[in-house]
């Protein structure tokens, strides 16, 4: 299973219960990421991807979609950081 698939997964639970969530559904505008979640995405992220969330991170841009924190990881990882 892939990143993206497993943040699908992570973000069906809890308040995302019920919506079908995508690669491109709007976290944010929808409710499904708030600051409770943003810990608990950071901690996801930190065991499933082995990547740390920064504070500079911590962007309405980054955090918009799936998608986008997959690009996030992704860029990351190319930059060596």
């Amino acid at each position: 299973m892939d990143i993206t698939e497993r943040l699908i997964g992570f973000f069906k639970e809890g308040p995302g219960k019920g919506v079908k969530v995508t690669a491109i559904t709007p976290l944010l505008e929808w409710g499904l990421l708030d600051s409770l979640k943003v810990i608990e995405l950071a901690e996801f992220l930190k065991k499933h991807a082995n990547f740390q969330l920064q504070p500079k991170d911590l962007r309405k841009a980054n955090l918009k979609d799936i998608r986008t924190i997959v690009r996030l990881v992704g860029s990351r990882r190319r930059a060596g950081a």
